[in-house]
């Protein structure tokens, strides 16, 4: 069964603070979609009390990349080839510095 956890919810200055329940995303394989790795590493960002502005940050460059490989394509199928290629793209390929 997947975890459950209770995230605080912002609300009005002096207002009794209200709670979101969110299920843990499902453990991770090699075939698993670098769409579902991305949830679980925002989940785990969220988790560890990452800024706003990091995990922002880091699923804008996940985002980049899934555009390169491919958001279902499975993280075991991610090479190191595909991550030089992904590299060399971004540095003289993607026409932006």
């Amino acid at each position: 069964m997947a975890e459950q956890l209770t995230l605080p919810i912002e609300d009005a200055p002096g207002a009794e603070p209200a709670t979101l329940k969110v299920a843990a995303p499902p453990d991770l394989t090699a075939r698993s979609s670098l769409r579902a790795a991305m949830g679980a590493f925002e989940f785990h960002m969220q988790r560890q009390g990452f800024a706003e502005n990091t995990i922002k940050a880091f699923l804008s460059d996940l985002n980049i990349l899934a555009d390169f490989v491919g958001v279902g394509t499975a993280v075991g199928d991610i090479s190191t080839r595909d991550l030089n290629r992904f590299a060399d793209w971004l540095v003289s390929g993607r026409g932006v510095p």
